[in-house]
């Protein structure tokens, strides 16, 4: 049986802001109740969730059968870009989870992203895939997620140029992101 579905909607999820504007908190309320869940936790923000050791996961999240789990990665960034593209590879392979990475920043660059988060990204949707990044600099990040994004969610941004890279797509003026605070955000869903 193929994992590819064409008829899957696509569930792309940007969570931007500035360190303290409840992006783990909307994240974590989101996949509350994900039954298949992967995690790319790379300050062990998730607890609850029992870590799995990369060569663990393929067997882990084998068939269609319920598993939540995170990878905690490496704090070297030459070590954790071989891991994250390898978890990229591992999620699209399984296919049918909700797949949430957090501080994209530390893994793609606005002109770069791994093999394995590329596929993703533009062909993710059709394994039942659905995304969950997030960032604290959105200028900084893959380009090709942003723009396949079927939400953006955006809190403060301090700087200028991360306001400028989320306002097109956001359909907001610099000054409506410049006055977010706090828990505040805007929304953009693609219809």
């Amino acid at each position: 049986m193929s994992l590819v579905d064409v008829t899957q909607a696509a569930d792309i999820q940007a969570v931007l802001g500035a360190s303290g504007t409840g992006k783990s908190h909307y994240v974590k309320a989101a996949i509350r109740k994900d039954r298949r869940l992967l995690v790319w936790d790379i300050e062990d923000e998730y607890p609850d969730l029992p870590a799995l050791a990369l060569s663990a996961l393929p067997a882990a999240f084998a068939g269609r059968k319920a598993r939540r789990a995170k990878f905690i990665c490496a704090a070297d960034a030459n070590t954790r870009a071989r891991e994250f593209d390898l978890f990229c590879r591992i999620a699209f392979a399984a296919g049918n989870l909700r797949l949430v990475v957090e501080e994209l920043r530390f893994v793609t660059t606005a002109s770069r992203a791994p093999d394995g988060w590329a596929a993703i990204t533009l062909r993710g949707r059709k394994r039942g895939i659905r995304t969950i990044g997030t960032s604290q600099r959105p200028a900084q990040i893959d380009k090709d997620f942003l723009g396949n994004c079927t939400l953006i969610r955006c809190g403060a941004l301090e700087y200028p140029e991360d306001r400028k890279a989320v306002a097109p797509i956001l359909r907001a003026s610099l000054d409506e992101i410049a006055a977010l605070s706090g828990y505040r955000a805007l929304e953009y869903r693609r219809a």
